[in-house]
């Protein structure tokens, strides 16, 4: 019998967790020894700060006394060390430097500076591990104008704690990353197969080949009812996606004959000169309007042949940097009396393997809005060829809200009033431009700043697989 997807994942997540409490039993063992010393530091610190505040209210005269009045008071600090060391596991020794002459004070460890190593008192300020008398000791080393003042602890339990989980470290840490990485691999492997499978098939599936189905998944568990779930819900969309690409070709073809007519009585109309000013004008705006929608009839059967997978690139070798002239000059043309100049900054040589009347189309329907929505500035043409080809259309225009620009290839998507009223546009023309570019293994880029301008690139395969 099979297991299903969630036995499978309960079996790896009580691995996962089973090696996870072994390493927090590890590291907290460790976490505990590290504990013990700060709390040890802590009170070191505590009593550096007593016993510097006790030698400098009380004893500092010892750095200027001398003979009797001296040893009386270095007796009295003697006195001092011994009452407050004698009965606990602490030492505490006062290194007085007078004259370039040392002399050591030592309280608690008998003989303590006797048992510290050579150069022991020389050693920088700060915290160190050290064995005295066969015992472990915390010891905190501190300088002043005075001398230096060393303090020690007992940590002997530490010091036990730290060697034993160390030991312990050494094996179970390898052994657990171990486990992690050959068991974990091999399990994930194992389950999340069937999900890969299903990713990489889902990822092959686009409006334009929607008869690809998941692959088959035999198992009759939870992923296998999703799997087929998944092909279902593909059937209905296919189907749905058929009904409305018929539906937008028939309204299409069905509007072409009469809008062709409409708009030849009107130019017939419009020719005749028994005709108002006005009158004429009104022609001429619904001639306008008849040519628009026109084109956005053209636009809708070319979206409706590619969303069906069986719109046939017509590819011939085109030379790249020959169309952007070509369209330079165009725009050079449609730009009229706006005080906008042309620039092609850069035009490498590039011959391409494509359709040369859909590449036109490309670069003529960038150009077109760069020129609509650019009042004045600047419009630079760019064509690079690297790895791969990279032309890029830039504007000194009103530019696009950053809110808008991942929806501006969107079919009939308008960014705002500003960019549409009054501009004649459909709404597909970025959608067309999305879709050539993908037709041809290629990805465009909108990138914008409101007041500042837009920049378009697209960068095609130097080969074509």
């Amino acid at each position: 019998m099979r297991l299903s997807v969630r036995t499978r994942l309960m079996l790896i997540i009580s691995l996962v967790f089973t090696i996870v409490f072994a390493l927090v039993f590890v590291f907290g063992g460790l976490a505990l020894s590290l504990s013990t010393k700060k709390q040890v530091d802590e009170k070191l610190a505590i009593d550096h700060i007593r016993m510097t505040e006790l030698f400098e209210k009380e004893f500092t005269r010892l750095l200027k006394l001398t003979g009797t009045e001296r040893k009386i008071l270095r007796d009295d600090f003697y006195e001092e060390l011994d009452e407050i060391y004698r009965l606990k596991n602490e030492f505490c020794i006062f290194s007085l430097e007078r004259e370039g002459n040392r002399s050591v004070l030592a309280g608690g460890l008998p003989n303590v500076q006797l048992l510290l190593p050579k150069g022991f008192l020389d050693l920088p300020a700060g915290y160190y591990n050290q064995n005295l008398a066969s015992l472990h000791y915390r010891v905190l080393i501190s300088r002043h104008t005075w001398g230096v003042l060393i303090i020690g602890i007992e940590n002997q339990t530490a010091l036990e704690v730290a060697n034993q989980f160390k030991h312990l470290l050494v094996f179970m840490v390898p052994l657990a990353l171990v486990l992690i990485f050959i068991g974990g691999g091999f399990l994930s492997k194992k389950v999340m197969q069937p999900v890969v499978d299903v990713t990489k098939a889902a990822q092959d599936i686009s409006i334009a080949h929607l008869h690809h189905r998941l692959p088959e998944y035999k198992a009759q568990d939870e992923f296998g009812v999703l799997v087929n779930t998944l092909n279902d819900m593909l059937n209905r969309i296919e189907e749905g996606a058929k009904q409305m690409r018929q539906f937008t070709q028939d309204a299409a073809h069905e509007l072409r004959t009469p809008l062709t007519l409409l708009r030849g009585e009107l130019e017939m109309f419009y020719q005749q000169d028994n005709i108002d000013d006005d009158m004429r004008e009104s022609l001429q705006k619904m001639l306008d309007r008849s040519i628009g929608l026109n084109q956005i009839i053209d636009d809708l059967l070319l979206l409706a042949h590619s969303d069906s997978g069986k719109f046939e690139l017509s590819r011939t070798p085109v030379k790249l940097d020959l169309l952007v002239n070509d369209i330079a000059d165009d725009a050079r043309t449609l730009i009229g009396d706006k005080p906008i100049t042309v620039f092609i900054e850069k035009n490498d040589p590039v011959v391409f393997l494509g359709d040369e009347q859909l590449l036109r189309r490309l670069l003529l329907n960038l150009t077109s809005n760069a020129i609509k929505y650019t009042e004045r500035g600047n419009i630079t043409f760019s064509l690079v060829k690297n790895k791969k080809i990279i032309f890029s259309l830039s504007d000194t225009g009103i530019g696009i809200p950053a809110e808008h620009l991942p929806a501006v290839f969107d079919r009939f998507y308008r960014a705002d009033t500003s960019r549409s009223s009054g501009s004649g546009g459909s709404g597909l023309g970025l959608a067309i431009c999305q879709w050539i570019v993908h037709a041809h293994g290629g990805d465009i880029h909108i990138s914008s700043i409101v007041g500042t301008g837009t920049s378009v690139t697209v960068s095609l395969p130097t080969k074509i697989v």
